[in-house]
């Protein structure tokens, strides 16, 4: 089985911008509902639903990539950061009222952090 070929940085960014454009869209959807102050537990659990779809569909892809060198312990870190991240949409995802959507929030541990490490790994502006 040939070994796979480590993605030029122009690949490597056009793949990281790809990669994260679901989850992007899916915090965005989040954070539009918090600045309306959904109180819609139904509403809450279908978004948060996707955001741990979307994060675990992000996080396997990422930990496939062919990242080069330079970029590598940072797309390590932000992985496991999404793991930790989807501790809290899973919670959310189950919630049976207001204060459950609330708690899931309370210990949030967002990834953008980890993220914001490799897009300057990648050369890529801040988000």
């Amino acid at each position: 089985m040939p070994t796979p070929t480590v993605w030029t940085m122009a690949q490597a960014q056009a793949q990281y911008l790809s990669l994260v454009k679901p989850s992007n869209a899916t915090i965005d959807a989040v954070n539009r509902m918090r600045d309306a102050n959904d109180q819609s537990v139904s509403r809450w659990r279908t978004i948060c639903r996707r955001a741990a779809a979307d994060d675990h569909t992000l996080a396997r892809k990422m930990a496939a990539g062919h990242w080069p060198a330079s970029a590598r312990r940072q797309v390590d870190a932000f992985v496991d950061a999404l793991a930790e991240e989807r501790t809290t949409w899973s919670l959310c995802a189950t919630a049976s009222s207001a204060d459950d959507v609330n708690a899931a929030f309370n210990d949030y541990h967002s990834a953008s952090g980890k993220a914001e490490a490799v897009r300057i790994a990648l050369g890529l502006p801040g988000a």
